[in-house]
């Protein structure tokens, strides 16, 4: 039928980040499925794809009504505590938390957890997806206990479901010691990052995106404690391999110069950290529309550049880059 041709065009299109392409293919499918009527659950299914495709372009207002009114479809033909209606809630409260209602959006992903282990069990992949949220959530509201225990239950379910080394272990345990870099317990982040570089790298390979990614937050976690010659060694690394992986022009590559550029700071190299900036600020003028969220580390990028040209007595090139960040933050 029309509806499922849609659908599976749709979710092609977002996989292949051909979101232009995906967002008519979903929105085709939301008006296919309104016409089955107001509460078939393929409309729930299509406003559900729809509302992600929104939340990670960046368009919350938007995605918020696509969720909200998926859900509202599944409560009233599910009933409360059906695994989609777990679902359905665990999107929302992503795009809450992505809006920065931290309250609203615990609220929904704590529901999640609860309906997800009532319906499929403790260990579901489900649950570890929804401990993981919940994590998040409470990392950013300060409650770092919190955080930490759910990330480790988290890992705990990918490890016995999945194998102690699968990429998305690998992940989980980039994000528990992340929190526990942020508590200051470097021993344990060290040791973590380590075990998830060693992860990715038999897995996906030593030249993958995602290797980089860990090698840089192992570089800040030395950073953070004065390791600067070790943490300038793998974000340099670090760089070359995402310079190859994905393209001198990407985000995470001015990501990469960002962090490298704050280590050469500190070590007094100056002259290299400006360069380095000044570079990451191209590569982010060069995206346009095109990465929605990267108004926060472009803001982080100019306030790098601001204290990099003071450091060198720039005065007016520092209050130029200091203007610029807090108009990215407006």
């Amino acid at each position: 039928m029309m509806w499922q041709m849609y659908m599976d065009l749709g979710t092609q299109s977002y996989r292949a980040g051909l979101w232009g392409e995906a967002e008519k293919t979903f929105t085709s499918a939301v008006k296919e499925a309104r016409t089955l009527g107001a509460r078939d659950p393929r409309l729930a299914t299509s406003l559900n794809s729809l509302g992600e495709l929104y939340r990670v372009q960046g368009r919350l207002p938007a995605a918020e009504k696509a969720e909200r009114e998926a859900l509202d479809i599944r409560q009233q033909t599910l009933g409360p505590d059906d695994a989609a209606v777990a679902e359905s809630m665990n999107n929302l409260a992503l795009v809450m938390q992505a809006q920065g209602q931290l309250d609203e959006a615990r609220m929904l992903s704590q529901r999640a957890v609860t309906i997800w282990e009532k319906a499929l069990g403790p260990e579901d992949p489900r649950v570890a997806i929804g401990a993981h949220n919940l994590a998040v959530i409470d990392s950013r509201r300060g409650a770092h206990a919190q955080a930490e225990a759910l990330f480790r239950r988290s890992l705990a379910i990918r490890e016995k479901l999945q194998g102690p080394q699968h990429p998305d272990v690998a992940v989980e345990l980039n994000h528990l010691a992340g929190e526990l870099r942020d508590q200051g317990q470097y021993a344990e982040a060290e040791a973590l990052y380590r075990r998830a570089l060693a992860i990715l790298e038999a897995t996906q390979g030593p030249m993958h995106p995602s290797v980089a990614v860990t090698l840089g937050e192992l570089a800040e976690t030395y950073r953070a404690q004065g390791k600067l010659q070790d943490a300038e060694a793998l974000y340099r690394r670090a760089l070359g391999i995402l310079e190859q992986s994905v393209g001198p022009h990407h985000p995470r590559v001015a990501s990469a110069l960002y962090g490298l550029a704050l280590t050469l700071h500190d070590r007094g190299n100056d002259v290299e950290a400006e360069s380095l900036l000044v570079r990451a600020t191209s590569i982010y003028e060069g995206l346009g529309a095109d990465v929605p969220d990267s108004r926060q580390p472009q803001a982080r990028v100019q306030t790098g550049l601001a204290a990099v040209y003071r450091a060198q007595g720039k005065l007016d090139q520092a209050a130029a880059a200091e203007a610029r960040a807090a108009a990215l933050t407006r």
